[in-house]
């Protein structure tokens, strides 16, 4: 019972740490919502790019395609909104990655 307990957790350890290095590293998606106020004209568009749970200490597929997608979309404002740091030796990568991005605001 207690080798089989051992297993399972050593296996769940294992997928965890799978999941977080080749799947959720690797996930971008993309929401386009409208929003309308009577505060601004219906003519104005802003574009707002949301970050969250990035966690990554190399560059992933999903980061590639983040680069591609900003050239694409041209957001005029960048918000990050955490969850960068789940390394602190991700501290340098996150930099250089942040960095790389370009928005007018």
């Amino acid at each position: 019972m207690k080798r089989s307990l051992l297993t399972l957790a050593v296996v769940l350890a294992l997928s965890a740490a799978a999941y977080q290095q080749f799947i959720s590293a690797d996930w971008l998606r993309v929401r386009r919502v409208d929003l309308t106020t009577g505060k601004w004209p219906r003519s104005k568009h802003v574009r707002l790019l949301v970050l969250n749970d990035v966690n990554a200490t190399r560059q992933t597929r999903a980061l590639y395609r983040l680069d591609q997608l900003m050239r694409v979309e041209r957001p005029d404002i960048i918000l990050f909104a955490g969850g960068a740091l789940g390394d602190p030796a991700a501290v340098d990568f996150f930099r250089k990655m942040m960095g790389g991005l370009y928005t007018p605001i």
